[in-house]
């Protein structure tokens, strides 16, 4: 592949130039616009590739006119067996494929992938090899012609091509990504955001017009929450203020701009969730805070939007969280997620199709089960969880393939087995857990650099150990394989962004230990962990909502013989 513009603007034979970079190039991409149709350097580099490569590597894309006026003569000429060529053409135009089919039909082509099979596991690796040159290709050169004409006749009116950029950058940040988070591919979505956001590289940032400005937000966001997800905070918070500091100065040149107010609500967003996943509680609540603000704002200028309604709901879910997390406040917390869970349930009612909106749906019944089971209503929670387990169940029957659902059957497994280890249920909760680390170990194995899915694996087998520890003694498995559950904590420490599990898997070492008369060691080890990891005062672990302090001041009393350790408790979360 090259760059027409870039690397035949000083070279003094264009042909020459043209024909030793067609010769590297395995395929060839052409712009289709009347511009282009008409342009004699387009037909002549069409008929160059062809000469040596033949047709298979021809590539097309129509960004506007009619299909009658944008396919080249050189296009349609026969090959050298005499037979026509019919180009496919990935078509960008509202009425065609729209911005992300083409864009994958495209990147499908060049990877020689199908399309299903480019948002699968199975093809990955093949796509990832090329999916920087694809990105590349459609970004960067505007393919054959286009700009070349424009470079050598003075950058006139084919100078607009360029915009075809702005378009694969919207798919980038829009369809396409959501579509490819489906199937975890946390690295494949790496690629796919830095290519698209070289699309700015060296522009000044301050000059772009403000949809530019949104749509680099957009990206930044997007690469800043993979970041998150993978534990890279440092590369997560460069990327995330980046984008805060854009979308605050289009804000404050337009205060009353719905999209400006919605883009910054986003930034506000993104930024609390990396303080609260950094353990930065002040600074995360005052994020949300400020996106719960800025989400009222667009439900005020336009009560009729609604996308600002299902805004409001987010906002409104996140504030719930972190007043859960600090001060285990149920009543407000719970009239947060009962006034998100009300606008989300709206805005379903009018989109019934819409698939993320099921998740938000979805997701609400999580959080009000976790309400009720802090305030001590475990069949409350059952019935919430069971709520939100058929509408998980009925997005994996509509595509099996998606790994963020795959992912919520683990964490609904998670949390119906510790309701069922809170009711008493052990053996019931056992098989929960056990399903739940299977499903687990499986995503893990498919995209590694998902922490979540390791979380998940591990924790399975902690709360596992955790609901036998809590049975009457006579009821236990051997406390051989109690301890092989609990596994080796140092292991889990060495692991990047794993302190909760850590802090978990110690906490139900010392219990183990009270259990089996070592109290002194128990009384020690607990003892450091509330001189240290734990002495942050937070009341809930952010992961698995968690009160890991009460929990080791529980096993604390045990060791003076005030109580046993086993036995259950309240307030342990989800």
């Amino acid at each position: 592949m090259f760059r027409d513009r870039d690397e035949m603007a000083a070279a003094p034979d264009l042909t020459e130039v043209v024909r030793e970079a067609i010769e590297r190039s395995r395929r060839l991409i052409v712009i289709c616009t009347p511009n282009s149709a008409a342009s004699d350097w387009v037909g002549r580099e069409i008929r160059l590739f062809r000469q040596v490569h033949g047709d298979a590597g021809v590539l097309t894309a129509i960004f506007k006119g009619s299909s009658k006026q944008v396919f080249h003569p050189a296009l349609l000429e026969p090959g050298p067996d005499g037979r026509k060529i019919s180009p496919l053409a990935a078509d960008f135009r509202p009425e065609g494929d729209g911005d992300r089919l083409a864009l994958l039909k495209l990147i499908a082509a060049l990877a020689d992938a199908s399309l299903d099979d480019l948002v699968q596991r199975d093809a990955q690796r093949q796509v990832r090899n090329v999916l920087l040159t694809s990105l590349a290709s459609v970004l960067g050169f505007t393919a054959v012609g286009a700009l070349a004409l424009a470079v050598i006749q003075a950058r006139i009116t084919s100078q607009r091509e360029h915009a075809a950029g702005d378009k694969v950058v919207t798919a980038v940040g829009g369809d396409l990504y959501t579509r490819l988070k489906r199937f975890g591919a946390l690295r494949l979505r790496d690629d796919l955001n830095r290519g698209a956001l070289g699309f700015y590289s060296g522009k000044d940032t301050r000059q772009l017009a403000p949809g530019d400005v949104i749509e680099r937000a957009k990206l930044l966001q997007q690469s800043g929450g993979d970041d998150i997800t993978r534990g890279d905070f440092a590369a997560a918070d460069a990327q995330l203020r980046d984008a805060w500091t854009s979308t605050a100065r289009l804000l404050r040149a337009a205060p009353n701009d719905t999209r400006r107010i919605f883009a910054h609500a986003q930034s506000e967003y993104w930024l609390g969730y990396l303080r609260a996943s950094e353990g930065r509680d002040d600074d995360a609540e005052a994020r949300m805070k400020g996106y719960a603000a800025l989400a009222a704002r667009l439900v005020t200028i336009d009560s009729a939007n609604a996308d600002w309604r299902l805004e409001r709901g987010y906002s409104e879910s996140n504030l719930g969280v972190f007043l859960l997390r600090r001060s285990i406040d149920t009543p407000r917390a719970g009239a947060l997620f009962r006034a998100a869970q009300a606008d989300f349930e709206t805005v379903g009612r009018l989109r019934p199709t819409d698939r993320e909106i099921q998740i938000q749906v979805e997701d609400g019944h999580g959080w009000l089960a976790t309400v009720r089971r802090f305030s001590g209503d475990e069949a409350g929670a059952l019935t919430e969880r069971l709520a939100q387990r058929r509408i998980i169940e009925r997005l994996l029957a509509d595509d099996p393939r998606d790994y963020q659902a795959r992912l919520r059957i683990v964490s609904s497994d998670l949390a119906l087995g510790r309701i069922s280890a809170a009711l008493g249920a052990t053996a019931e909760a056992s098989a929960r857990f056990e399903k739940a680390r299977a499903g687990a170990l499986a995503l893990a194995r498919e995209d590694p650099e998902n922490l979540v899915a390791a979380r998940q694996a591990r924790g399975s087998q902690l709360f596992e150990a955790r609901a036998w520890l809590m049975s009457p003694p006579g009821f236990r498995p051997p406390r051989s394989r109690i301890a092989a559950m609990l596994g080796n904590c140092a292991a889990d420490a060495a692991r990047p962004k794993n302190e909760e599990v850590t802090e978990l898997c110690e906490l139900l070492h010392a219990r183990f230990l009270a259990e089996s008369g070592d109290r002194a060691a128990a009384k020690r080890l607990v003892e450091t962990l509330l001189a240290g990891p734990l002495a942050h005062g937070e009341r809930l672990s952010a992961f698995w909502l968690m009160d890991l302090g009460g929990e080791a001041r529980r096993i604390l009393a045990s060791t003076s013989g005030a109580q046993r350790p086993g036995g259950q408790n309240k307030g342990e979360g989800l």
